[in-house]
């Protein structure tokens, strides 16, 4: 939306996005040192950004939608931004914009629930007990910032390091800094309301995944497997969920049993209950199919097949007696490679060290080789499901060797089902 809205600024005054900006905000600011594109005489005053495995290259980060990118800055100059926003549009005594603009700004512009943080243009919302504040969180590959305004306190706070997100520093900044200068007052916790029926408390549980970096069609999905969050029902009908206990106020509107902070469940045109709102994110229900026992379960299920296919596999090698266990054991081989391969490979995702969309960017040469071994892995799955056809009809090789083969059969079929489910399986980047 920010992109677009950039890109109507361009078309109705003629003017070139960053230059419209630099003239008509920056330049009245006295932000001197605030651009869009960065000059290339300021190359040399740009701070390094750090990551996991060290400092960044300074073009590493690159968008091409301006106005949903970002600027650079300085906190001298975000600091005069804040102090605009917080005076109603005035700097240093002069109206540098309209109340009536500033006011647009910050009203809520959008909220999954009325009782919960919505969205105003381009700030978020956050609610500190029965404070409202505006916030704005930012950054790039090593760095990260994080922007606070009080407005009814006239108090703004500006966070930045030269750091990954990774690391929850802004966060705790944040807290520290609002648990010392306006200590948390918790909301009241309502009368609870138990559902009439019991039942009604079922339709909640499951599994959910937040939408802010889900992928559907790209290897980033497999990120959603590792940080799936599960909402479940006690035996006294009360949900519990991310190690709390929410009390029921409303159809489909809980509150936390500590906090008093809110949270609510979104219904889709049938009825059912298929989206969690926490504050500003929503959560997806995940399919059943999708789920972290369910996938984990297949996936256990393939591996130790595998393995105990390529030992009889040499085993019986030994013996001189491998023929009929060849397919079998080497598709258990690649498949076993594929899979050590890709978590040696994603493990830093999982970890939270490295984006994962830096695999979708800038594939390196490790994704392309094991992805096209996973389709290497479909082709020999084939052949085995041929073989094995073939054999039963056949009446070919022992009853042993055709139940061993059926089983690795089903082992590769689940295993690629697994890949596919995850966008590992082809080149869906």
């Amino acid at each position: 939306e920010i992109a677009l809205a950039g890109l109507l600024v361009e078309e109705v005054s003629g003017m070139r996005y960053d230059q419209y900006v630099q003239e008509h905000i920056f330049q009245p600011l006295g932000m001197d040192s605030t651009s869009i594109y960065l000059p290339e005489g300021d190359a040399e005053r740009v701070a390094i950004g750090y990551g996991s495995n060290g400092p960044y290259p300074l073009n590493y980060y690159y968008l091409n939608d301006a106005a949903g990118s970002g600027f650079n800055t300085t906190p001298a100059d975000l600091a005069r931004y804040m102090i605009m926003h917080l005076g109603n549009g005035k700097l240093n005594g002069e109206q540098v914009f309209s109340e009536s603009l500033i006011e647009e700004l910050h009203t809520t512009r959008f909220t999954h629930h009325p009782k919960l943080p919505g969205i105003a243009y381009a700030f978020d919302e956050v609610f500190w007990g029965g404070r409202r504040m505006l916030a704005k969180s930012g950054g790039a590959p090593g760095f990260t910032n994080r922007m606070l305004l009080l407005l009814d306190e006239g108090v703004g706070v500006y966070f930045v390091y030269n750091r990954d997100s990774t690391v929850p520093l802004s966060w705790k900044l944040e807290q520290a800094f609002l648990e010392r200068f306006y200590p948390e007052e918790n909301l009241p916790v309502g009368t609870e309301v138990p559902a009439t029926d019991p039942r009604e408390m079922v339709r909640y549980t499951g599994y959910y995944i937040s939408l802010n970096d889900y992928s559907t069609n790209t290897i980033e999905k497999v990120q959603a497997l590792m940080e799936q969050e599960q909402v479940t029902l006690d035996e006294q009908g009360r949900l519990h969920y991310a190690g709390g206990t929410l009390l029921r106020m409303d159809r489909n509107l809980f509150q936390w049993s500590d906090s008093g902070s809110y949270v609510a469940f979104g219904e889709d045109e049938s009825g059912n209950v298929n989206y969690l709102f926490v504050s500003r994110t929503a959560l997806m229900r995940v399919p059943w199919i999708e789920t972290f026992p369910v996938q984990m379960g297949l996936l256990g299920f393939s591996l130790v097949t595998f393995f105990m296919a390529l030992l009889g596999w040499l085993v019986m090698a030994f013996k001189r007696q491998g023929r009929s266990y060849a397919l079998s054991g080497f598709v258990s081989l690649i498949h076993v490679g594929f899979l050590v391969g890709m978590g040696l490979l994603l493990a830093p995702v999982f970890a939270g060290a490295d984006p994962p969309w830096t695999l979708s960017f800038a594939p390196p040469t490790t994704l392309l080789v094991l992805l096209a071994l996973s389709l290497l892995g479909t082709v020999v799955t084939l052949l085995l499901a041929w073989q094995v056809v073939w054999s039963w009809r056949e009446k070919r090789s022992g009853w042993f060797v055709r139940i061993h083969n059926i089983l690795i059969l089903v082992a590769s079929l689940s295993f690629l089902f697994f890949l596919h489910t995850w966008n590992l399986l082809g080149y869906k980047l």
